[in-house]
């Protein structure tokens, strides 16, 4: 747009300085037509008439000062009709002021007496000169030196003594130091003092960059002082300008000092980026010596530039500021104005639109016309459309089998003022929104995502595609039941995800994370923490047939990172993992829950072992921890299973237990939802009993038993203990053994079952 506006301005002060030129030279033609058909020609010949050798001189003179001569080699006077014919006539114009020296010269000129008309036979020159030394000097003598006079040629031109009209039909052709021109037909009327150029007006300027201006039609009046083109049309190399009408404004020394032009206003330039500009209207400021000042476009301005990226630009009006070399500085556009970038699609990228709305938007120029920044003013708008990124179906190599997109991502993004950079090829490189920032992203078939801070930056790559939307200070986002708080959000729209930093703080659902930095991605809805991460599962359900996480407490989960799928509610934290409800607790490197089936999965590593606690009723009714280490944990808490598998330990009050696997059956919570539990009610969940497989080893402070197979049931601290020759060593009754040996903690009974006689064998051992 600034290329096509600069050269708009400069074009029409071109063809205004042109015009008037053209206009000077007739005007001034008339005026010594007039004088001279005043004094009739020949008879009566009029004021001084003075017959030479050379043929006849008239002229006319005001206060000492001669106005006009004119000179002929021979007068020939008809009687019939007393026409006259003037031979190699030359006519000197020297004005009121003696300012001027303008020379008309011709062949023949013929007078008619009846008709008041006084003809020029054939070819018919005129030179144009200004003579500021004219008035100090003696009076008729011609200037020192002649500089770049206006020549105009034309032919049979006439002009009548009884109305003051002028018309020629024939070619009319100028020339002057800054242009060539032509027009078919001229007339001038003296009443309106107004010319008129019939048709075919064509200017060519001169230098290394010329014009070529036409117009079908050209009027001048006197008042007011304007010149009037119809359908004028410039061109220059690269570039091409039209209006159905343009009107130029003079001050008294012919000079433009405004230009106007109205109706279907057009610039277009060619090149490897053509740009095309219209409006309804065009009105500018002309400083002297053709300097464009200001201007005015309106009735909806549109400009388009092509190319390998297409941009577009709009609005009701806009107000243009010039500096030096009619040098477009500065653009200040109003009413609905809207910046329009488009990314066409291609096999690699997706397409993507970025548009500017505004009330109102200032430019500044850097020189070449090329864009430098904007300052947006009133209400404002970023509207960012790009396609909704598909998922690869499962099985299917990378860029292969994607799901057809739902729909194009519609992200708004507003704030009070808005400023722009630029690149060299006028496209948008940065834009800073503040105060009040906020992104409004829509997706088909999604909820809607909104996020706000004080401040908001927006980079752009080099194709013009939005690369990132950073916003600082007091972010918070909502999308549905989720939302966040940071001090910082970094939005990318290519792959959706937006970083939180600066203390972050998710809710979703009922589930609060907090951690050094949260990472969610909008297309799929998952998260990811890192540093410091704790989650917290709130409006939870009490599930009296549950058990480790069938309370209504929140369940309290820290880790050192977490990846979270928010479809299956499924969360894996990493490092360090704490999961725990009331006194319920899961320690393990790697915990993966499930908040909606409230199920565990937990795996150790090379350093850590998994780790958790329950608690059991001994002899006196007291509760007593249990505390179980593995190298692998799955809890499903809807049956109150825990299975540990891979060198578990399990550590109570009256021994260890040592197993390849082991399974623990927990009593399910009674307590009915909405009650208080008893004062004496442990916060952990209790064990009902322990199956255990795999080279079992129980050790007592005075027994230690083996065997493949172990059950213990904790209502009675009954051991059963089975599989691959089990045997029980006491320090001072022995060794027992059987297929299957039943002993309790709380007594000293030891039940033998085998099946070679004697079948069952019982011993009591003094502890």
């Amino acid at each position: 747009m600034p290329v096509s506006i600069t050269r708009l301005r400069y074009w029409f002060a071109a063809t205004a300085f042109l015009l008037v030129a053209v206009v000077a030279a007739f005007y001034f033609y008339a005026r010594w037509q007039s004088s001279l058909v005043v004094h009739e020609i020949p008879k009566p010949l009029g004021v001084t008439i003075q017959q030479t050798t050379q043929g006849f001189a008239l002229s006319k003179s005001q206060g000492g000062r001669t106005l006009f001569t004119v000179r002929a080699s021979r007068a020939v006077q008809f009687k019939a009709g007393g026409r006259a014919l003037l031979h190699d006539v030359t006519i000197v114009v020297y004005g009121k002021q003696s300012n001027r020296f303008d020379q008309i010269y011709g062949k023949q000129f013929e007078y008619n007496p009846k008709s008041g008309d006084v003809i020029g036979i054939g070819e018919v020159h005129m030179d144009l000169q200004s003579n500021a030394q004219g008035p100090s000097r003696p009076d008729q003598a011609p200037p020192e030196v002649m500089k770049n006079p206006v020549h105009i040629d034309t032919s049979n031109l006439t002009f009548n003594q009884k109305t003051g009209n002028a018309v020629t039909l024939a070619l009319v052709r100028f020339r002057m130091p800054q242009a060539n021109g032509s027009a078919v037909g001229a007339s001038y009327d003296a009443k309106t003092n107004s010319l008129t150029l019939n048709t075919q007006v064509d200017l060519i300027t001169t230098g290394d960059d010329s014009m070529h201006i036409v117009a079908t039609h050209a009027v001048m009046t006197k008042v007011p002082r304007e010149i009037l083109m119809t359908q004028p049309q410039v061109a220059r190399s690269d570039e091409h300008l039209s209006a159905d009408q343009g009107t130029i404004f003079l001050r008294g020394d012919n000079t433009a000092y405004r230009l106007l032009a109205v109706g279907n206003v057009h610039a277009d330039t060619i090149g490897d980026a053509p740009t095309h500009l219209q409006a309804a209207q065009g009105d500018f400021q002309i400083a002297p010596h053709n300097q464009v000042q200001s201007g005015v476009l309106s009735g909806g301005v549109f400009v388009q530039a092509t190319g390998k990226q297409l941009a577009e630009g709009r609005s009701r009006r806009a107000y243009l500021r010039f500096g030096p070399r009619n040098v477009l500085t500065h653009v200040h556009a109003v009413e609905r104005v809207q910046m329009v970038q488009h990314r066409a699609p291609s096999p690699d990228e997706q397409p993507q639109q970025t548009e500017v709305d505004a009330d109102a938007v200032d430019f500044s120029l850097k020189p070449g016309s090329i864009l430098d920044h904007a300052d947006t003013a009133g209400k404002a708008q970023i509207v960012i459309l790009s396609a909704n990124n598909p998922q690869s179906r499962p099985g299917t190599r990378p860029g292969q089998g994607r799901a057809k997109p739902a729909g194009p991502v519609r992200t708004v993004v507003t704030a009070r003022t808005f400023h722009a950079t630029f690149t060299d090829q006028n496209r948008m490189q940065t834009l800073h929104g503040a105060p009040n920032a906020k992104i409004v992203s829509v997706t088909p078939g999604q909820p809607q995502r909104v996020s706000t801070s004080r401040v908001l930056d927006v980079a752009f790559a080099p194709d013009g595609q939005v690369s990132n939307l950073v916003q600082t200070g007091n972010v918070h986002y909502t999308e549905a039941q989720r939302e966040g708080w940071a001090q910082n959000a970094n939005y990318n729209p290519g792959d959706g995800n937006l970083l939180l930093t600066g203390s972050p703080r998710v809710v979703d659902g009922g589930t609060t994370t907090s951690a050094d930095l949260i990472r969610m991605v909008r297309p799929s809805g998952n998260a990811f923490a890192q540093g410091n991460v704790k989650s917290t599962y709130s409006d939870l359900k009490p599930d009296p047939s549950g058990a480790m996480l069938a309370g209504s407490d929140p369940i309290h989960v820290t880790s050192a990172s977490m990846t979270a799928n928010r479809n299956t509610g499924v969360a894996v934290y990493v490092g360090a993992a704490r999961l725990w409800q009331d006194g319920n607790i899961v320690q393990a490197p790697t915990i993966t829950f499930d908040r909606n089936q409230r199920t565990v999965q937990a795996q150790s590593d090379s350093e850590h072992r998994v780790a958790t606690l329950f608690v059991q009723t001994d002899a006196n009714g007291k509760f007593t921890p249990v505390n179980v280490t593995s190298d692998q944990l799955t809890y499903l808490d809807q049956i109150r299973q825990a299975h540990f598998v891979g060198g578990v330990v399990a550590r109570m009050a009256e021994g260890t237990l040592n197993t390849d696997q082991a399974t623990v059956y927990l009593l399910p919570r009674q307590q009915k939802p909405g009650t208080k539990a008893p004062a004496n009610e442990p916060n952990a969940s209790q064990l009902d009993r322990i199956v255990a497989d795999g080279h079992v080893v129980l050790t007592q402070p005075t027994r230690h038993g083996r065997g493949d197979h172990l059950v213990y049931t904790a209502a009675d601290g009954r051991y059963v203990l089975s599989g691959g020759s089990p045997s029980i060593f006491d320090a001072e009754r022995g060794t027992v053994q059987g297929d299957s040996l039943t002993f309790y903690n709380r007594d000293d009974r030891v039940l033998v079952e085998s099946a070679t006689p004697p079948p069952i064998a019982q011993s009591r051992v003094t502890k």
